[in-house]
């Protein structure tokens, strides 16, 4: 057999050195696959940076680990560590939330309570409650005698309300019509309360705030320093307005709102009304908070509250009102 001239055996080992090479170079890649139901969108892999302007984007990336930042304007954010190997092909799903919108009211909004009491026969007062455009007004349950300085709370639903006169708190079940004296397990009783949901309320006494499971009777202290500084929103999730950073809290799906708020800790019941502050959303599908904005004094203005009017949640300071488009 006739050897090979050293020439060839080079030129045979170079070129088999650049097919290795490029082989290792062109295909020690792993995919990356973003979807969403948004069309533009910023995709962040490493030190890539991109603008996805369809529902779907393909990046071809080397296997190692990395943290994937996805981000639209007015949507949250949704960030992803990922570990990938020569080859692998992972998706991922950006399901951002819509931020709510914070835009300066035009008009004066009023604060709408969906109940009141109107005035019967002798000294009782009839309890009516709202139920919405369709089913309109509706006589819910009646007290005997004329209710001191008297106080109501509807839930969101409009399912149940709390009224309270003096050291005394009825719970109204609106759909059985029936009303019953409710004692909160409380070391003292509310001086304030709130609905955000059909079992939980917010309460104020005079040392603290907590959130109050009125099935379990179960309590835990609320991170804000005003009872109108939390709202239920139309969408069933949460407005609240706090000092501290609750977009750092995190919790699993299997625990509710007590627990996760129980783990915020520092004490902010002192914090002056002219800090600023920061709107968050207690997403209940998320269980998680999302920072919303932080309201400088200087633009939005003091004394911040949350209020419900008609068709809105809208904030109310010393500078104006603004509609929380949610």
């Amino acid at each position: 057999m006739k050897k090979l001239s050293p020439k060839i055996v080079l030129l045979v080992a170079l070129l088999s050195s650049t097919a290795i090479a490029y082989w290792g170079i062109a295909y020690n890649q792993a995919t990356v696959i973003i979807n969403s139901e948004l069309d533009n969108y910023q995709v962040e892999i490493g030190n890539i940076t991109n603008t996805c302007t369809t529902q779907a984007c393909e990046y071809k990336v080397k296997p190692k680990n990395y943290l994937v930042t996805i981000n639209a304007s007015s949507y949250t954010d949704q960030k992803e560590e990922i570990a990938l190997e020569r080859g692998d092909k992972i998706e991922i799903t950006y399901e951002p939330l819509k931020l709510p919108e914070i835009e300066e009211s035009r008009t004066r909004l009023e604060e709408y309570i969906p109940a009141q009491l109107r005035t019967g026969s002798s000294d009782e007062q009839l309890l009516w409650v709202n139920q919405g455009e369709d089913l309109g007004e509706k006589q819910v349950t009646r007290f005997a005698n004329a209710l001191t300085s008297p106080t109501i709370e509807v839930s969101p639903s409009r399912n149940f309300v709390l009224v309270k006169s003096l050291d005394q708190i009825w719970l109204v079940d609106v759909q059985k019509e029936t009303k019953k004296t409710y004692d909160f397990a409380l070391e003292e009783q509310p001086t304030r309360f709130r609905f955000i949901s059909d079992d939980l309320v917010v309460v104020e006494n005079q040392t603290n705030y907590e959130i109050y499971n009125l099935e379990e009777g179960t309590s835990s202290r609320f991170p804000i320093t005003n009872i109108r500084h939390v709202i239920a929103t139309p969408t069933g999730d949460i407005a609240v307005l706090s000092y501290e950073d609750l977009s750092t809290v995190r919790t699993n799906k299997t625990k509710d709102l007590l627990s996760l708020i129980s783990e915020t800790g520092e004490d902010i019941i002192n914090r002056q009304a002219t800090e600023d502050l920061s709107l968050y959303l207690y997403s209940s599908s998320r269980n998680e908070y999302i920072q919303i904005e932080e309201l400088r004094v200087t633009k939005y203005g003091a004394n911040p509250t949350l209020k419900k009017s008609k068709n809105n949640i809208y904030l109310e300071t010393n500078k104006g009102q603004f509609v929380l488009n949610i």
